[in-house]
């Protein structure tokens, strides 16, 4: 059984780059560098598939929904998020949003193939710190006690709290009315609200705003 390895970034030359970094490996691999339809790809054949994406956290609607897409529609997907910025919120948020684990976009060639190794084996290769910002999420008992989104997040809510429409909201921080529809509605789900109102009002009821 072979490996099928896709690499999902914005410039071509970078990913032909990782594909040569992970052949280095020794390891069957095998597959396009970038399928045209990522959620189908790994329905073909019983090979292992894995996808790196890129993911950038001043541009959510690039990289965050592929994976939350992905990973809903096809649980078996190994998926190592490639971090534009290499930030505690965005290893965070890869992993909440569904990564098997993270690397810096551009992490040392060793290191990526160490988190790759890792991740096709069924384990995660994440700093200590983001380990304590996941185990702070939960209590002893895998209780959750706080929900609380990243500050980005807190001031998209804080915008809305003030009467600011989608609209609005989507022209200030610079994306397109549906790519913040979308944002916005990843927000309620991880938050645990079904919509504005209540997102609103959790925000309120937790001080985050």
């Amino acid at each position: 059984m072979g490996i099928k390895v896709a690499v999902c970034d914005p410039l071509p030359t970078y990913r032909r780059g990782v594909m040569a970094i992970l052949s280095d490996l020794g390891l069957s691999l095998d597959g396009p560098e970038e399928p045209e339809d990522l959620a189908a790809w790994p329905a073909a054949g019983q090979d292992r598939h894995v996808a790196l994406i890129t993911v950038d956290p001043s541009k959510p609607d690039q990289g965050w929904d592929s994976i939350a897409r992905v990973k809903g529609l096809e649980a078996r997907l190994v998926v190592l998020a490639l971090l534009a910025e290499d930030t505690l919120d965005a290893y965070v948020q890869a992993i909440v949003t569904g990564a098997t684990s993270a690397v810096a976009r551009n992490a040392a060639p060793e290191v990526i193939r160490q988190v790759f190794l890792e991740a096709i084996q069924g384990r995660s290769l994440l700093p200590a710190a983001v380990l304590s910002a996941l185990a702070a999420r939960v209590g002893p008992l895998g209780i959750p006690t706080d929900d609380r989104p990243s500050e980005q997040h807190i001031e998209w809510l804080r915008c809305l709290s003030k009467g600011m429409s989608i609209a609005e909201l989507a022209q200030t921080i610079g994306y397109s009315e549906r790519a913040m529809y979308r944002l916005l509605k990843g927000l309620y789900t991880t938050i645990g609200v079904r919509n504005r109102t209540e997102a609103l009002l959790k925000a309120s009821q937790g001080g985050w705003i």
